[in-house]
C-alpha cells in the first residue's frame, strides 16, 4: 500500500483501490484533489492496473468543499486551484467505480460523470450544494 496523509492505493490484482482518509468527513480540498489527480495520473501508466476502486474512509463518502477558507464576499480563497485539480480527474483513463457509502455531496457528486464512472452500492445519497445546478455543469 502506498500512503500520504489523505489518499492511500491498495493493489490487488489487477484492481487499484483508492482510499479517501480526510476525517471527519472526507472534504475536498485543494491538497486532496491533487493528491486524487495524482494517483489517477499514475494508475494510468501502470500496465498492471486495469481498474480504480475509488472508497473512503469513514461514515461520510464526501462532505463536497471544504469551505474553511472563505473571503468575505463568500467566495473560495483557493476555488481556480481546486477547479484545476478537479479537471485533471476527467482526464484519467482507467475505468473507475466508487464504493459510496453514506453521501457523496457538492464535490463528489459530480465525480460521476467522469467518462468512465460507475456507482455501484446501494445506500448512497448524491446531493448538491449549488443553487444554479448549471453553474460548472461538469463539477457541480
Amino acid at each position: 500500500m502506498q500512503n500520504n496523509e489523505q489518499v492511500s492505493v491498495l493493489t490487488e490484482g489487477h484492481v487499484c483501490t483508492i482510499v479517501l482518509n480526510c476525517p471527519l468527513h472526507n472534504f475536498v480540498d485543494v491538497a486532496l484533489l491533487r493528491a486524487l489527480a495524482n494517483r489517477l495520473e499514475a494508475l494510468d501508466t501502470d500496465t498492471n492496473c486495469r481498474a480504480v476502486v475509488l472508497a473512503s474512509e469513514g461514515k461520510v463518502f464526501c462532505a463536497g468543499a471544504d469551505s474553511s477558507d472563505v473571503m468575505s464576499d463568500g467566495s473560495f480563497v483557493y476555488s481556480a486551484q481546486l477547479y484545476t485539480q478537479a479537471m485533471r480527474l476527467f482526464r484519467t483513463r482507467k475505468p473507475i467505480v466508487a464504493a459510496v457509502q453514506g453521501a457523496a455531496i457538492g464535490a463528489a457528486r459530480g465525480w460521476p460523470s467522469l467518462p468512465t464512472f460507475g456507482l455501484p452500492v446501494r445506500h448512497r445519497a448524491l446531493a448538491s450544494t449549488s443553487i444554479a445546478w448549471a453553474s460548472i455543469p461538469a463539477l457541480a
